[in-house]
């Protein structure tokens, strides 16, 4: 049921609270494969070093990334993600974030 994830077992019992997969240990299982997991950190990284834009995350270095827990060639390898903050107006980034990247309260 759980797949052998402690991210899983605590989501499961605590489905209120937002946990952040990459702060435990191990993600689970071919969680950094999600192109919708690589946004959700991303987003998460740009609030975290206080970036207001999106335009801000052309300052983001592999050095953010590693610092914050984050699997740097993991994200990089999704070129689709890469190619939509690249090649998309801010705009349209913010409405792939909105489909995309879901909070629970």
């Amino acid at each position: 049921m759980f797949k052998g994830s402690t991210y899983e077992i605590i989501k499961d019992a605590y489905p209120k609270h937002r946990w952040l997969p990459w702060k435990f240990h191990q993600t689970p299982k071919q969680w950094w494969a999600s192109r919708k997991n690589q946004l959700q950190y991303i987003e998460w990284l740009r609030e975290t070093l206080g970036y207001t834009d999106l335009e801000d995350l052309y300052l983001l270095t592999a050095s953010d990334i590693i610092k914050h827990d984050g699997m740097f060639r993991e994200i990089l390898a999704s070129i689709d993600v890469i190619y939509i903050l690249r090649t998309h107006s801010t705009k349209q980034v913010a409405c792939y974030y909105d489909k995309i990247v879901h909070y629970p309260n």
